[in-house]
């Protein structure tokens, strides 16, 4: 199936917009200019932009510093300090121990698309439409979904276990990144990898190696592709984006004062459940605990090996 097109907005060209924005004699910081796109989560994303920069004095990217005033690195990662507070100094930054002052020469007055607030804008009206009750035919298939990466190529792969059978049929596709990894805003970057991959069969269920309603604006990657896809799906996340196991429960996961996920699993096979669209918690638990846990046959496991084998066959 195809994703309704997105309009995403151009991370890089944003980061280097805001970057020419700053005056000479000023520095701004990287969580500015994350702000300034409208999430300080960003901040990450926009130092490895500026870190490949590749026209350092017509973007000034000497000019974006720390939060804590720390000049760091300059032209790459690890390198360029000294270069960097050269540049600084001849434009007439007072320094203090390789820091700036950032309240007397701090600037964060962009004007750039704050692009990163409409996603999450989006992120909060899909969610509304997310169904957390069982909605769906006769379970006859569980699919695993994953995606590798290799530069700006996402490799996408599903493994699909027919119950009946036992029989496992890999599917897998190449597609270009047009978006960067943002912690919260997976989903814009993995969902058109993983669209062409699913089928509209009532029979199957979809399981994504990622977060579901268990999300800041409970919109996870398997809830966008269950929402816009119409299609069951469940969150399966190796790791935490929010929330807290219930200390008085080791399997429920609380978040805001509400059960969104349960634990399954423990060790290096405990994955984080919760709803996508079109099931229930119960469901969902259950459906992970059943199919997920064995390390030969999970179909996210296979969907997995399926993503990275592909990546390793482009390599070649």
């Amino acid at each position: 199936m195809k994703a309704p097109d997105i309009e995403l907005p151009d991370i890089g060209r944003l980061v280097f917009q805001a970057t020419c924005q700053v005056p000479r004699g000023k520095v701004t910081t990287y969580g500015d200019i994350a702000k300034a796109m409208g999430d300080v989560s960003a901040s990450r994303v926009v130092g490895s932009i500026l870190a490949r920069n590749p026209r350092p004095i017509e973007v000034p990217c000497h000019r974006v510093v720390y939060g804590t005033g720390e000049v760091g690195w300059y032209c790459g990662m690890g390198k360029g300090t000294d270069t960097k507070q050269g540049l600084l100094r001849e434009e007439g930054v007072p320094m203090s121990e390789g820091r700036v002052d950032l309240a007397k020469v701090g600037f964060s007055d962009f004007h750039i698309d704050p692009g990163l607030a409409r996603l999450r804008e989006q992120q909060e009206r899909l969610s509304r439409r997310v169904v957390e009750r069982d909605d769906r035919g006769r379970l006859c298939k569980v699919a695993g979904l994953d995606v590798a990466y290799r530069g700006d190529q996402a490799f996408s792969a599903m493994a699909v276990l027919d119950i009946d059978t036992g029989s496992v049929d890999i599917r897998s596709d190449l597609s270009e990144v047009k978006f960067p990894y943002i912690p919260s805003y997976l989903s814009f970057r993995e969902l058109a990898s993983l669209a062409p991959l699913v089928s509209s069969s009532s029979n199957t269920l979809f399981l994504v190696d990622g977060q579901g309603v268990l999300h800041p604006r409970g919109l996870g990657i398997a809830s966008h592709l269950g929402v816009v896809l119409d299609v069951p799906t469940i969150g399966a996340a190796k790791s935490l984006l929010v929330g807290e196991v219930d200390p008085f429960d080791a399997r429920s996961i609380r978040y805001k004062g509400e059960e969104r996920g349960r634990v399954v699993g423990e060790g290096r096979r405990k994955l984080y459940v919760s709803v996508g669209h079109r099931v229930s918690l119960d469901t969902a638990e259950e459906i992970v605990r059943r199919y997920c846990l064995d390390a030969e046959n999970s179909p996210l496991i296979l969907a997995h090996r399926a993503a990275e084998k592909a990546k390793r066959e482009a390599g070649d």
